[in-house]
């Protein structure tokens, strides 16, 4: 099983290593959501309206791990995806230290790595917020 719905072992606000985000908004309504996802697997929901950051389950630590090594090993760092439109996708690497930020609102042209990393970790996220 790769999720758990247990506590979180983190308090978000008291956090502070490497996160990794991923998120989309924008179009008609405007809003934005994001998931964060800790080392230690924990994921944290925020949303533009509330501006609340909610625990929302957890990733099996050797996710996470896999997660943070792809993010890593396709170089997405030295990547430079800045194309914002009307609804608008994204990956943030925070390793409080430098935040590098990939977006984009086109698929068309895209980096299929990003594409791909993007889409599995939102199917990801999905598997644990519909439970």
């Amino acid at each position: 099983m790769a999720f758990s719905c247990k506590s979180p072992v983190v308090n978000f606000q008291d956090y502070d290593g490497i996160l990794l985000t991923v998120g989309s908004g924008g179009g008609f309504s405007g809003i934005y959501n994001e998931y964060s996802l800790l080392k230690s697997g924990e994921v944290y929901k925020w949303n533009s309206t509330t501006k609340e950051r909610t625990y929302v389950g957890k990733f099996e630590k050797k996710l996470a791990k896999q997660f943070f090594n792809n993010y890593k090993t396709l170089n997405f760092e030295k990547k430079n995806i800045n194309n914002p439109g009307n609804m608008n996708y994204y990956i943030k690497f925070d390793d409080r230290v430098n935040e590098y930020k990939l977006l984009w609102s086109k698929t068309v042209g895209m980096d299929s790595n990003v594409l791909v990393f993007y889409k599995t970790f939102m199917q990801k996220i999905n598997m644990i917020t519909k439970r």
